[in-house]
């Protein structure tokens, strides 16, 4: 007859709680590691996420002020109006270029986004720069905003659409 301390056999041999807390430590033991596994996988895909979002936001904006500028050079909208737009979607670069360097762990590609996103901040001031001197001819600084979001693109990933 079989005892509380001991029961079920495998391989005549019978399980005794010791040997029971043993496997049952073990099995939590897979799981925990499984879960952390999980976990950390998560988080680095939620890392590249966030790059990539962060990324989306930054072509945007240099989008958005690209625009407002070949606009504003054929006279469409008021320099007013293209000036708030520039510091707007310059504070909005800053903004998503600091939550990219947040993250922990900068790869390659995450640095390179954040050089991009640099590169665009510093056109962006100079566009507002010419703006606010009614200098007109905006035509290369239009050019290099898209040259500098499709180098953001490539290096992010992020396709246009």
């Amino acid at each position: 007859m079989l005892t509380a301390a001991a029961f079920c056999c495998e391989g005549n041999q019978a399980l005794t709680r010791t040997n029971m807390d043993r496997r049952k430590f073990s099995k939590i033991h897979t799981w925990v590691l499984y879960l952390v596994a999980a976990l950390a996988g998560c988080s680095s895909s939620s890392d590249a996420d966030q790059i990539s979002a962060q990324a989306r936001i930054i072509a945007s904006c240099s989008n958005s002020a690209r625009m407002a500028l070949v606009e504003w050079d054929l006279m469409q909208l008021p320099d007013a109006y293209v000036q708030r737009t520039l510091q707007s979607m310059e504070r909005n670069v800053e903004v998503a270029a600091s939550k990219i360097e947040a993250v922990r762990g900068l790869d390659a590609k995450a640095r390179e986004v954040t050089r991009s996103a640099s590169d665009i901040l510093d056109i962006l001031r100079q566009a507002r720069n010419q703006v606010a001197q009614g200098d007109r001819d905006t035509n290369q600084t239009a050019t290099q905003l898209k040259a500098a979001s499709d180098r953001l693109n490539l290096t992010s990933g992020v396709r246009r659409t």
